[in-house]
C-alpha cells in the first residue's frame, strides 16, 4: 500500500469516507511523518489511518494527542515501559521511538464539518532497518522491548484505544489534555518554546482546557499561557527552568 492516509483521504475526496472508517496495512510504501518527513513503513509494523469528524474545529492539537494517548494505552497493554515526547511521539524509557503520530486536515466540508485523517505507525515486530532511524533518536520495536506480541493482537488493542480516545477527545477536551500530561517526558521539566518569533521559558507544568500550555516563569513568579495553535516548536532544557539558554532535542509541535 502506498499510504493509509491517502487511501482515507481518497476515500473523502470519492465521498464514500465517513468518520471512524480505518485503513490499515502492515507495509507502506510512502509512510510520512510530520514536516513531510518520511516513515519507513517495513512489514512488522502496524500503520493505521482513520478519518475524523467533528462539528467544529477542534481545539489545538487534540486528535494528534489522542492518537499518541492510544499507541501508549496499546503499548503498555503489553507490559511496555513507554512515555510520550511532545506531541506525537511514544518512546520508550531509554528514548527510542516506538510510534509516530500524524494528523491531517484538507479543509472543511460545506456543512461546516471539520474532517482530519489521524494517521498511527507502530513498530511492532523484529528490528528496525537502518534507513528507517528517526533524525532525532533510534528507533525501536515494541517486541524487542521484551514484550510477547503479535501484530494482530497490537491491532485489536490500538482500535479500541482509539475508539476510546476519540470519544474522550470528543467529550471532555480537558481530561484529554490531563491524561497526555500525565504521561509526557516533559511533565515538570524546563522547557524552551518557540512561539512565532518570541521564545517563552520555564517549567511546563500543564495544559489547560482552551489548549494552552501552562508554562511557569521562575524569575517572574508567575505562569504563562501558550496556546499549542501558536508553538511551533517545543524542547527541553538541559538545566532548570531558572538556567535559561541551556537545552536539547527539538521536538516538533502539531501542524
Amino acid at each position: 500500500m502506498d499510504s493509509t492516509s491517502d487511501r482515507a483521504f481518497d476515500a473523502l475526496e470519492r465521498g464514500d469516507g465517513r468518520h471512524g472508517d480505518v485503513f490499515i496495512a502492515n507495509a507502506q510504501l510512502t509512510g510520512r511523518g510530520t514536516r513531510g518527513r518520511r516513515w519507513a513503513s517495513q512489514e512488522g509494523g502496524l500503520y493505521l489511518s482513520v478519518i475524523l469528524e467533528s462539528p467544529t474545529i477542534p481545539p489545538p492539537g487534540l486528535w494528534t494527542l489522542a492518537g499518541a494517548l492510544a499507541a501508549h494505552d496499546a503499548a503498555s497493554r503489553f507490559g511496555a515501559s513507554v512515555d510520550l515526547d511532545w506531541p506525537n511521539d511514544l518512546v520508550s524509557d531509554r528514548g527510542a521511538k516506538l510510534a509516530g503520530v500524524l494528523a491531517e486536515s484538507r479543509g472543511l466540508r460545506p456543512g461546516g464539518t471539520a474532517i482530519f485523517v489521524l494517521g498511527i505507525g507502530m513498530n511492532v515486530m523484529g528490528t528496525v532497518p537502518s534507513e528507517s532511524l528517526d533524525r532525532d533518536r533510534p528507533v525501536i520495536s515494541l517486541e524487542s522491548l521484551g514484550t510477547a506480541v503479535t501484530l494482530e493482537a497490537v491491532e485489536l488493542l490500538l482500535l479500541a484505544a482509539l475508539e476510546v480516545r476519540v470519544d474522550q477527545a470528543l467529550e471532555n477536551v480537558a481530561s484529554l489534555y490531563d491524561d497526555f500530561y500525565e504521561r509526557c517526558v516533559q511533565r515538570g521539566k524546563g522547557v524552551v518554546v518557540d512561539v512565532a518569533q518570541t521564545r517563552v521559558e520555564g517549567r511546563f507544568d500543564g495544559l489547560t482546557a482552551d489548549g494552552s500550555l501552562r508554562i511557569f516563569d521562575a524569575a517572574a513568579g508567575s505562569y504563562r499561557r501558550v496556546s499549542m495553535a501558536h508553538v511551533r516548536s517545543l524542547r527541553t532544557a538541559t538545566a532548570s527552568p531558572e538556567d535559561r539558554g541551556n537545552d536539547q532535542d527539538e521536538r516538533r509541535s502539531p501542524e
